[in-house]
Order: C-alpha cells, then sequence, then structure tokens
C-alpha cells in the first residue's frame, strides 16, 4: 500500500500534486478500517457485560452456598459439640500413646 505524508490539490484542475515522496506500507491494514475496530470493540463491550453478568450469578450462589456449607464443616449434622470433642479427644490419646510406646521402645532398646 502506499500512502502519502503530504497532498495538494490544485483547484483550477483537480489534480494532486504530491509534495513529498510516497512510502511502500506492508503491515496490517486492519489497524486503518474503523468499521473493524467499532466491531470489536462492540465485542470487548459485549463479553465484558457476559463475564459480568456470570459473576454475579456466582456471587449470588456463592452468597447462599458458603455460609451453609461453612456450619456443616465446623458442626457436622449428627455429632453435637460434646460428641465432636470426645472424637478428637479419642484421636489425639492414640495418636499420643503411640508417640509415647516409641519412645518408651526407643529407651528400652538404648538401656540394652
Amino acid at each position: 500500500m502506499i500512502y502519502k505524508t503530504k497532498v495538494v490539490i490544485d483547484i483550477e484542475t483537480g489534480n494532486f500534486i504530491p509534495c513529498v515522496l510516497p512510502y511502500l506500507y506492508d503491515g496490517a491494514v486492519e489497524l486503518c478500517d474503523k468499521k473493524a475496530k467499532g466491531l470489536a470493540q462492540n465485542a470487548a463491550n459485549t463479553a465484558t457485560g457476559t463475564a459480568a453478568g456470570y459473576g454475579s450469578g456466582a456471587a449470588t450462589v456463592g452468597s447462599s452456598l458458603v455460609p451453609e456449607l461453612t456450619q456443616e464443616a465446623t458442626n457436622p449434622t449428627g455429632f453435637n459439640p460434646n460428641d465432636l470433642n470426645a472424637i478428637l479427644v479419642a484421636g489425639e490419646q492414640g495418636a499420643g500413646g503411640s508417640a509415647s510406646s516409641l519412645s518408651g521402645e526407643a529407651g528400652l532398646r538404648a538401656a540394652r
């Protein structure tokens, strides 16, 4: 594509009188197309609107599910706080007992 940096038009004849040598351009032509730019802008605006709609939908779902799931995780159905504490203590006792038996066994082996 050839473009000129300055164009002079003779008023009497209507002829173009180039004042500066033309330049050869072989880059992207889409950058010069206003219609393509407008279509791209419309597509971007549509994508932004769609994303905003999905985001607000996700926020609505999350606002109803997250508190329910948090409550279920902290206080599982079927276990009252006393039962939950008993389960936790039993697990810790088992872990503590096995750890102490290991240290006791190590002490015996060291003594022998």
